[in-house]
């Protein structure tokens, strides 16, 4: 927890929220439901992703009862400490998660807010992306799109991506790719939790020209969704649902709210809120 804690000040994720019908969570009155039982879905693959590895290969890990059972659970192993994994339900939806580093005082004292080329099928030229993540995403793609291709051969079955921390920009990253090179015939949801910034604002037009739906979830005062800083290039993409206690405000589609989480001063920065998302505090942290 001490690591994770430290992780919180550099780290972010990007949340991607598919709306839903049913249990719904208190909004802004400006804000459409978002389905709370889908969050916590979300939310209890992106913790399973910090538990034991030979516990998640096996479907035995402490958050792995909590959702649906995943069938051929296949483990991702990244550079940069990266690591998710990809599995399909009874229902045959495919859920891919990722974990935040697990290494976190070196991962802060290399911390770059350098960024490189996004190297997507289709991505314009000036479309960046920080390296870290995307490197740590590139080492895992190739397993990624192994296992995608037999779990859902027509690439029609829906998908659910997810990730909390630096796990919620490679999950950004993966819903990004996966939309743009394998074409998935059904739209994936993309929910991430306590994101850091994942590109530059090419990244976002290029994201937002591909119609894909999302929702970043950020809480109270986290520090993480604030790195990299804007000031060196960097934009989150939409849609921000910022969680203020029990309540949920929807933002705008900039990415970038001043009246949301991008309000929070440094001074009000509660690595806390880092680790507790819906109030559910991961079991494996």
């Amino acid at each position: 927890m001490g690591l994770i804690c430290r992780f919180i000040v550099f780290a972010s994720l990007v949340l991607l929220l598919a709306v839903h019908s049913g249990e719904g969570l208190p909004m802004n009155d400006t804000a459409p439901l978002v389905d709370l039982k889908e969050a916590r879905v979300s939310l209890h693959y992106s913790w399973a992703a910090y538990c034991d590895a030979r516990e998640l290969a096996l479907w035995t890990c402490p958050e792995c009862s909590k959702v649906p059972r995943l069938e051929h659970v296949a483990l991702l192993y990244g550079q940069l400490d990266t690591f998710g994994f990809v599995g399909r339900t009874a229902g045959n939806e495919v859920v891919v998660a990722f974990r935040g580093t697990t290494d976190l005082k070196n991962w802060i004292e290399n911390l770059r807010t350098t960024k490189a080329r996004v190297p997507f099928q289709g991505a314009p030229k000036d479309v960046e992306a920080h390296d870290g993540f995307l490197s740590g995403y590139l080492s895992m793609k190739q397993v990624l799109f192994q296992e995608l291709q037999a779990l859902c051969p027509q690439h029609n079955c829906t998908m659910r991506v997810t990730g909390h921390s630096m796990g919620a920009a490679v999950a950004t990253l993966a819903l990004t790719d996966i939309v743009s090179d394998l074409k998935w015939r059904t739209k994936p949801s993309l929910i991430t939790f306590g994101s850091p910034r994942v590109g530059n604002a090419a990244f976002f037009a290029w994201w937002k020209g591909m119609g894909l739906s999302s929702v970043r979830m950020t809480h109270n005062d986290d520090p993480v969704p604030h790195v990299p800083p804007e000031s060196f290039g960097f934009q989150h993409v939409f849609t921000e649902v910022w969680q203020v206690n029990s309540t949920y405000k929807l933002c705008d589609g900039s990415g970038e709210d001043k009246r949301c989480a991008d309000s929070v001063p440094p001074s009000r920065f509660s690595i806390p809120d880092h680790a507790d998302y819906l109030n559910m505090p991961g079991l494996c942290l």
